[in-house]
């Protein structure tokens, strides 16, 4: 015998019922969704990928300096490298925050890669920089380099085309 229509529950179609929690659709009580989270959690171990990349990164700048070539166009490289490996970290996950901290890291690996050199040298030889001068040149260096002429002008155009570059692939991967 078939049971009687009053007794049967009606079938709850809600999309949320259905909702897979890796696509982020689902949010939690704070209004978060899955993905705000999964971002936010993994952000820590992004950040230090990240700046050990830098710090990489500013050694094979200092190296290609040291032989007198001026290849400004590797730190677009560098921003790849430096957002891969804070994507890598992320699971692809990426956001303002994580856009912010690759522009920063870009920044100061072209910035502290040119410093690396003159500091060494001058450790080397009993004679270290003044902080405050290792200081500004790590901060406004590139301002600094205008003064050079033409080849200071094309190291901030490629220097902002690398944070550029940094900005977009800092934004992920992953939309779900």
């Amino acid at each position: 015998p078939l049971p009687e229509r009053s007794n049967m529950s009606t079938p709850n179609f809600n999309p949320a019922d259905f909702a897979n929690p890796s696509l982020g659709s689902n949010t939690t009580d704070d209004g978060l969704t899955v993905r705000q989270i999964a971002a936010g959690e993994a952000f820590p171990m992004a950040v230090l990928l990240g700046f050990l990349a830098s710090i990489a990164c500013t050694l094979v700048y200092a190296f290609v300096w040291s032989f007198g070539f001026m290849l400004g166009i590797i730190a677009v490289g560098f921003s790849w490298v430096i957002v891969n490996a804070m994507l890598t970290a992320s699971k692809g996950f990426g956001g303002k925050l994580y856009q912010i901290v690759a522009v920063i890291f870009i920044y100061f690996t072209v910035t502290c890669g040119k410093l690396v050199l003159p500091v060494w040298g001058g450790l080397h030889n009993g004679s270290p920089m003044p902080i405050p001068t290792v200081l500004e040149y790590a901060f406004i260096g590139p301002i600094l380099r205008l003064q050079s002429g033409v080849s200071g002008i094309l190291g901030i155009i490629v220097l902002g085309y690398a944070i550029r570059k940094a900005w977009q692939l800092g934004a992920g991967t992953r939309t779900s």
